[in-house]
């Protein structure tokens, strides 16, 4: 039987992190000082929560579920009934829509999945660092109205809609670029495959520098208190 190893207390750049403020607050307030410092007015302790989850690009963030990458280079869905106890207690309230959280590092890309019989993508909208989302659960709190769309958007690591700009059409030059990048491509067959390329490059072995965009999730104790508590 698989030993599931979803989340550790290090934080190493990679997988799902469990942290609290305290550890966070530096970074928090490099990239949004106005939030950081209501926080630090409340000064929540290690009984509220927090959670670096890592993403390498190209990686899907969420569609009708939400994923976690584990330590383990796993992808699992949050509805998974097999995520550690602590982990679905956490941030099993997002499980349908998403956990709140914020973006430290890099981009998120929410996009229209094709639904035309084509492989065409259409942006929505590019969350960059010190972003909060979904902004629609802090307007529910006291009604039932919600201000985004449903069921309808998936989100990416990175852009999602982004393009080359070589003549990549080109038989040539996509040998050359497989030969520089010591591996083999799809040859893309139309703009929204580009991205493709980008995720494969981005994710290469032998990458000395490998891409990963971080979000910060709020655990459901930090929600059920950002309606009860004024502060």
């Amino acid at each position: 039987m698989d030993i599931l190893i979803v989340f550790s207390n290090i934080d190493v750049g990679s997988g799902l992190i469990k942290t609290d403020w305290s550890s966070v607050r530096s970074r928090a307030h490099k990239i949004e000082p106005e939030f950081s410092s209501i926080v630090d007015g409340i000064s929540p302790g290690q009984d509220f929560p927090l959670y670096l989850a890592y993403f390498p690009y190209g990686a899907k963030k969420g569609d009708k579920d939400n994923y976690l990458h584990g330590c383990d280079n796993k992808v699992y869905s949050l509805k998974y009934d097999k995520l550690p106890t602590e982990v679905r207690n956490d941030l099993g309230y997002g499980a349908s829509s998403t956990p709140m959280g914020m973006v430290m590092d890099k981009i998120f890309e929410y996009f229209i999945p094709p639904v035309d019989g084509t492989k065409n993508t259409y942006p929505w909208r590019i969350l960059g660092p010190g972003s909060i989302f979904p902004i629609g659960r802090l307007f529910r709190s006291k009604n039932n109205y919600s201000y985004t769309p449903n069921n309808l958007l998936s989100v990416t690591a990175g852009a999602r809609s982004t393009f080359l700009l070589q003549q990549i059409s080109s038989l040539d030059f996509h040998s050359g670029l497989e030969s520089i990048a010591r591996c083999s491509l799809p040859f893309p067959d139309g703009y929204s495959t580009h991205w493709e390329i980008f995720s494969l490059l981005a994710n290469l072995k032998h990458n000395p520098s490998p891409w990963r965009a971080c979000l910060m999730y709020f655990s459901e104790k930090w929600i059920t208190h950002l309606y009860e508590d004024p502060a």
